[in-house]
């Protein structure tokens, strides 16, 4: 059995109103995210590199959200990259800060 690749990635997004927001990812490029409660679905796309343009489509649960003023949040995300065999999948735990 082949063991998971990890890698590091980082991002920034920026919340449009209470349940859509934008931003960018390292790995999925630029994504955007519409919540439903602790639910998100999010959508991505990105340069493959070879002039191609790959989408990803996902889903996040927040498991933990609090602070006042400063406000944090624990994440995990589930994606879908590409499409047909080529696909990938790609595990996310994400630690928010928001203002």
């Amino acid at each position: 059995m082949v063991p998971p690749a990890v890698a590091t990635s980082y991002g920034a997004s920026y919340a449009l109103n209470g349940t859509t927001s934008v931003g960018y990812d390292s790995v999925l490029g630029m994504l955007m995210s519409f919540s439903v409660g602790n639910t998100t679905l999010r959508m991505g796309w990105t340069d493959d590199g070879a002039g191609t343009t790959d989408t990803s489509v996902g889903l996040g649960f927040t498991w933990w959200n609090g602070g006042d003023g400063f406000n944090t949040s624990v994440s995990t995300n589930y994606d879908m990259v590409g499409t047909g065999a080529g696909s990938d999948g790609n595990l996310s735990m994400v630690v928010g800060f928001g203002f």
